[in-house]
């Protein structure tokens, strides 16, 4: 049970890291998408251990929470640009 939802969890920090690192996202996108990917890794972690009626809750509530946030976050970014994390990289200079 551990395994099928951590796999999903840290893919879905993986896409979300490609699509930053590809758009070119600010620090308030890079920062938050990194802390709800580690609380959605966390839940789906506690799967394997202790009272498995609370931790599978508490896993679904973060997985329904997780992508309206992310969201929020995209919004955010759009909303209030930030100084990019790439911005000053020589890879990325045309």
């Amino acid at each position: 049970m551990t395994c099928q939802a951590t796999l999903p969890a840290a893919a879905l920090v993986v896409l979300t890291v490609g699509q930053a690192l590809l758009d070119r996202a600010a620090h308030i996108y890079v920062i938050g998408f990194l802390l709800l990917g580690a609380a959605l890794t966390c839940h789906a972690l506690q799967l394997g251990v202790g009272d498995r009626i609370r931790a599978r809750a508490a896993c679904s509530l973060a997985s329904i929470l997780y992508l309206p946030a992310l969201l929020l976050l995209m919004m955010a970014e759009k909303i209030r640009p930030a100084v990019s994390v790439l911005a000053r990289s020589p890879m990325w200079s045309g």
